[in-house]
């Protein structure tokens, strides 16, 4: 039996698991494999990967891989700032939002929910 190869689908839907087990550790191997095999800078596996850190509660890598974006959707948006509102940083929250206008895409897509927990 040969080896399968990753392609662009399977990286989102393994940094998926990772985040719901908060298993970090995990997924900095599956972002070095991302790398390694060229694909980091698609925005959907970026989104996966802001979601991943966030979840495991290291806003700060979220945040880094958010600055790696050229094109930032609503959901890098959405996940950056709830990260950093579920990690107890609601004033990186709350400057995130207010950037949302600035970055192409208007403040007031952001999703209930993240702007309500930045206000709890």
């Amino acid at each position: 039996m040969s080896p399968v190869e990753p392609d662009t689908h399977t990286y989102p839907f393994l940094l998926k698991a990772v985040a719901k087990l908060t298993a970090v550790r995990e997924g900095e191997k599956i972002h070095s494999i991302s790398i390694r095999n060229g694909f980091e800078s698609l925005v959907f596996v970026l989104n996966s990967l802001v979601h991943m850190y966030a979840a495991c509660g290291h806003a700060d890598c979220a945040h880094k891989m958010f600055d790696l974006m050229v094109d930032r959707d609503l959901s890098a948006w959405n996940y950056v700032i709830n990260g950093f509102a579920l990690n107890g940083m609601p004033s990186e929250a709350l400057t995130l939002f207010r950037e949302m206008g600035f970055g192409g895409c208007p403040a007031i897509w952001v999703h209930h929910g993240e702007f309500v927990v930045c206000l709890c």
